[in-house]
């Protein structure tokens, strides 16, 4: 990789209580939509590709926090919401101008923590006068490789993107033949925005440098991306030392056509990164027991955006223990709720566990919700 990348549980005493709808509510919001969603956001169409037995969506967003200020991020989640290991998705945002067809703003990228459902990158904020959308690249575990995907682009803010565009762009810039133009040293040139028209990256990649030079940065700098899953844990662990030393991200350097550097390009390290160290700085963490699972607060979820695999409780005889989530037998999606709800209906009553999930120590209620 690149020289850039080179650079007890915490209790509470909160309790839950057992309404059947507030948990699942709680299950599907933490499962389904990630707590770092923004409140306002432009969303592309969701992809998805199955690979080793599992399928994984992928989308792209832009997030206007002003008229003129936005944000961008890139998404891949497990489609059925099941925890993943670690390193087995990673996502890379971009902040992309329409107007000028070069990216704005680009993020690192975030790779899974254990027992996550999903990873997502945003970038830094920009603000422009030009009109943006946001794109990405996403990465899918395929064994001891990863399989790299472009997320779908999102509408413009205020507008819509349409094909037409991009078939402009590419018939102003490519050859004849529909590839990338090449320079003297052999090296192909153009935008990261035709990388799916034309099935692959061009080695220099149209670029706008901090100083607002136009000119390209190599492949290898813009997507670092790592090419196994001992490297993705390497890359991962290196740009949170980044974040904890207080970096924000790194300068890459941008050429011309000849070769000759003629500005810096700006990576900026993704806001997921300074969450898991805020996590970390508090105390914010499930624990894991000797058989693998996690367990821990409710109350964590909104911080670590997802459940643990035993939740911590007080069963009805006043023990405290925890109750396995999978008892629960938690809808996967909406359309299986009508029929969780009757199968639940009138409650019952599940075991509570010590934090090994084997020894129980009681009994928890859920509390029935009539069938609508």
């Amino acid at each position: 990789m690149p020289l850039l990348w080179k650079g007890e549980p915490h209790e509470t005493d909160e309790k839950i209580t057992g309404s059947l709808s507030a948990l699942l509510c709680a299950a599907l919001l933490v499962g389904i939509l990630p707590s770092q969603a923004a409140s306002y956001e432009i969303k592309s169409d969701v992809d998805s590709v199955t690979t080793g037995g599992s399928t994984y969506d992928y989308w792209s967003c832009l997030y206007p926090d002003s008229s003129r200020t936005f944000r961008a991020s890139a998404w891949t989640a497990n489609a059925d919401v099941e925890k993943m290991s670690a390193n087995t998705v990673g996502a890379q945002g971009v902040l992309y101008s329409e107007t000028q067809n070069k990216p704005l703003a680009t993020s690192t990228t975030f790779y899974n923590g254990s027992g996550d459902t999903f990873a997502s990158s945003t970038t830094s904020s920009k603000t422009t006068s030009d009109v943006v959308y946001a794109t990405g690249t996403v990465y899918v575990r395929n064994g001891s490789k990863y399989n790299s995907y472009s997320t779908p682009d999102t509408d413009t803010y205020g507008g819509s993107r349409a094909a037409a565009a991009t078939q402009a762009l590419a018939a102003e810039t490519l050859e004849p033949d529909g590839s990338y133009p090449v320079t003297t040293a052999g090296e192909s040139y153009g935008s990261y925005l035709l990388t799916n028209l034309v099935g692959e990256m061009p080695n220099l990649v149209a670029a706008l440098g901090v100083n607002g030079t136009e000119g390209y940065v190599k492949a290898e700098d813009f997507l670092p991306s790592a090419n196994t899953p001992e490297e993705a844990a390497e890359y991962r662990e290196t740009v949170l030392e980044m974040a904890r030393n207080g970096q924000e991200g790194c300068l890459l350097p941008m050429y011309d056509l000849e070769g000759n550097v003629v500005d810096q390009y700006q990576i900026v390290i993704s806001e997921e990164y300074f969450r898991v160290i805020e996590n970390e700085r508090d105390g914010i963490a499930y624990a894991v027991n000797e058989n693998g699972e996690t367990y821990g607060d409710f109350a964590f979820r909104s911080r670590l955006g997802y459940l643990p695999d035993l939740v911590a409780v007080n069963a009805t005889n006043g023990a405290s223990g925890y109750y396995r989530v999978s008892d629960l037998e938690i809808p996967k999606t909406p359309e299986e709720v009508p029929a969780y709800l009757e199968k639940w209906q009138g409650g019952r009553m599940i075991p509570v566990y010590e934090s090994d999930g084997v020894t129980v120590v009681g009994e928890y209620e859920i509390v029935g919700t009539p069938t609508p």
